[in-house]
């Protein structure tokens, strides 16, 4: 018998016949992993997208489906229902990570910023406190990193120098200087400013944005265009709310 124990965080589940669900988990230190969970009414919440458990897996052999059980340890539904917009986040993340990552290879780094969400998401639960947005930012980056391209915002791809850089390369996702674009700015992607140094100070939601629309790109340029795959329709949801929401006034801080 294989066994092992991690923390996870739940992604999906299937129902598989009366009482037995086919469980996607995003663990610590496993990666992406999938297991048979037999559940009851009582426990059906455990299996809710976005609940994080102790998980332990069980097989014959190591590359069985094996079976899953679950302890809860937190989650965040209850929390975030009343926020349409951290739904749609909490849905293009599950969504993302179940497309994207390769099972059984570790994903700490995307397991982590997802975390890192999901406490910011019940932190900051109001309707119009989206302060969870800028660590989602982030998670889509570690995600891309994982699974085809980390983007190099450290300095500019044709000068090497380190202060005004403006927008990224959109071939080599590398970040390029306000005097060195300049000539080629209608083909470059803008950079936003918090991604490129850490700061404490409120982010416009025009920023938080161009942060998706940049990792946005690389994902289907690397990802899902190389796979004949599509953005997942959780994803563009989202994106599509946050354009919507106070179409007035884009300039509004948000984190």
């Amino acid at each position: 018998m294989i066994t092992f124990q991690d923390s996870a965080l739940v992604l999906t589940s299937k129902r598989l016949g009366e009482r037995q669900f086919i469980v996607t988990l995003l663990t610590e230190t496993h990666g992406l992993h999938k297991g048979v969970f037999r559940g009851t009414r009582a426990t059906k919440s455990l299996i809710e997208p976005g609940t994080c458990v102790q998980a332990t897996w069980k097989a014959r052999l190591s590359d069985h489906l094996g079976t899953w059980s679950l302890e809860p340890t937190f989650s965040p539904i209850a929390e975030i229902l009343a926020n349409s917009l951290a739904l749609k986040g909490l849905n293009a993340m599950c969504n993302l990570a179940l497309k994207t990552l390769p099972e059984r290879e570790n994903a700490l780094p995307v397991y982590t910023a997802f975390l890192h969400v999901l406490h910011d998401m019940v932190e900051y639960h109001g309707e119009k406190n989206q302060k969870w947005l800028k660590p989602y930012c982030y998670f889509e980056l570690f995600l891309l990193e994982q699974t085809a391209l980390k983007l190099d915002f450290s300095r500019c791809a044709g000068t090497g120098v380190t202060h005004n850089l403006t927008y990224v390369s959109p071939k080599t996702g590398r970040a390029v200087s306000r005097e060195a674009g300049e000539p080629y700015k209608d083909k470059l992607l803008p950079l936003p400013a918090f991604l490129k140094e850490s700061t404490s100070t409120p982010i416009e939601r025009q920023e938080i944005l161009a942060a998706l629309e940049l990792s946005g790109y690389f994902l289907m340029r690397c990802v899902f265009n190389s796979h004949d795959g599509d953005m997942p329709k959780a994803r563009t949801q989202l994106h599509a709310a946050l354009k919507k929401t106070d179409p007035t006034n884009q300039r509004a801080q948000i984190a």
